[in-house]
């Protein structure tokens, strides 16, 4: 077995019992990918394992292929091909930069930028600047997680809409997020306009004894012509 300090950025085949699971991991990454394992597990037994993991190497945790790393593990194997990579305080934006390729639902991506966006703000303002290459925090963060300003302000909407089973569906992935952003936003809009309507209701009821019908209707006719003006 190669010793991880002299192979940085070369594959290297170690015992998998010497690697570990990273946590942050599944913090971001909690979607369930039921058939993707199996066809991963499939491709594994028929030609072996084919990519190797990318591994920190100062604490020897994965910063990818998690999945790859639990199938050899279900399998029995005994060793693994995996490539040292020495990330230091920029683990969780290597972790995501290393996970750019693999399907993700909402609920993924959305925690890929609250995570990212908290590492950022915790780096020194010079490396944070050398990072972003002159652009703004947001900017970055939209272009490395691949969803942009509208998408994280509609989840945010959704998550504080209030409707706790609908956002359990768009975090599992069963409704899109601009399909619960529709459906709360037409919600909203009709429970807005007759809150409105009960309360208009209310007011008219107080002065019913003060004005005759005609006079209401006279009163609401002068009020639209003159907004229609």
């Amino acid at each position: 077995m190669a010793r991880k300090n002299n192979q940085i950025g070369e594959i290297v085949r170690v015992p998998i019992s010497s690697i570990k699971e990273n946590p942050i991991n599944y913090e971001i990454y909690s979607s369930k990918h039921t058939i993707e394992d199996e066809e991963l597990l499939q491709s594994i037994q028929l030609y072996g394992q084919l990519e190797a993991c990318l591994v920190n190497s100062k604490n020897n945790q994965l910063l990818s292929g998690h999945r790859r790393f639990n199938v050899l593990k279900k399998l029995g194997v005994k060793t693994i091909d995996v490539i040292y990579k020495d990330v230091g305080e920029l683990e969780i934006i290597e972790l995501i930069q290393s996970n750019k390729h693999r399907e993700k639902s909402a609920v993924e991506k959305i925690n890929e930028y609250r995570f990212l966006k908290t590492q950022m703000k915790s780096l020194p303002l010079k490396k944070r600047k050398e990072l972003m290459s002159g652009m703004k925090l947001r900017d970055y963060l939209h272009k490395e997680v691949g969803i942009n300003q509208t998408y994280t302000d509609r989840f945010k909407f959704i998550e504080e809409f209030g409707d706790n089973d609908l956002l359990e569906d768009v975090m599992v992935g069963k409704v899109s997020i601009q399909s619960a952003y529709n459906l709360l936003k037409t919600n909203g809009e009709s429970s807005s306009k007759l809150s409105k309507s009960k309360k208009l209701k209310s007011m008219i009821k107080d002065y019913s004894n003060d004005f005759s019908r005609g006079e209401m209707y006279r009163m609401i006719d002068d009020v639209y012509k003159k907004s229609e003006e």
